[in-house]
């Protein structure tokens, strides 16, 4: 059985979990694994050969030992649609990079003029006089160019510690990877 968000490989603040009886209870892991590596995974807890023109690995060992040593350094994440969002993500950090922070977003099925929901219209009205509302809405709406966030500290990327000077070096060598991946992928942003 595999469960994941349903927010897609597109969104940067996107987090996954598989479960399976391959696994003992109780083990927990900081190895990062994407949507493209249940394929390789399944693939080889069966038994097969995974063919070395994925670009995706298999975490069977993370399933069935917790060794993360052979799951991904990194994975790299895209923003949706309107939203040029591109994202780093680690074992302990990610970082979020927004280069266009003048576009607010908003998401299409709730947020959208042709949605029914419209409920986040309650949120606007709320954060023209309340503070703790404003501070939500422009989390969703607004984002900064860059948000890093240690995973292990708050794994619900409430803490943007991108302009913290004890996390500049971090910062920088996340951004260098993020570019070179990008490049690597011939994605638009990988070459300014």
């Amino acid at each position: 059985v595999s469960m994941t968000t349903g927010t897609g490989t597109s969104r940067a603040h996107n987090t996954g979990v598989l479960w399976t009886t391959f696994a003992r209870p109780g083990i927990t892991t900081d190895a990062v694994a994407m949507y493209c590596d249940i394929v390789p995974t399944l693939v080889d807890l069966a038994g097969g050969t995974i063919s070395d023109r994925i670009d995706a690995v298999s975490f069977s060992g993370v399933l069935l030992n917790g060794d993360a040593s052979t799951s991904r350094k990194h994975a790299l994440m895209f923003g949706q649609r309107h939203l040029t969002q591109r994202a780093i993500r680690k074992k302990d950090f990610k970082l979020i990079w927004t280069p266009d922070t003048t576009t607010a977003y908003h998401q299409k099925n709730i947020m959208g003029p042709e949605s029914k929901k419209r409920f986040h219209d309650a949120w606007l009205e709320k954060a023209k006089t309340d503070p703790a509302a404003k501070a939500k809405v422009d989390r969703i709406i607004h984002h900064p160019e860059f948000q890093l966030y240690d995973m292990r500290e708050g794994p619900f990327e409430t803490n943007n510690l991108a302009s913290a000077p004890t996390h500049s070096q971090c910062m920088r060598e996340m951004f260098s990877e993020l570019k070179r991946g990008l490049a690597r992928l011939n994605d638009e942003l990988g070459h300014e």
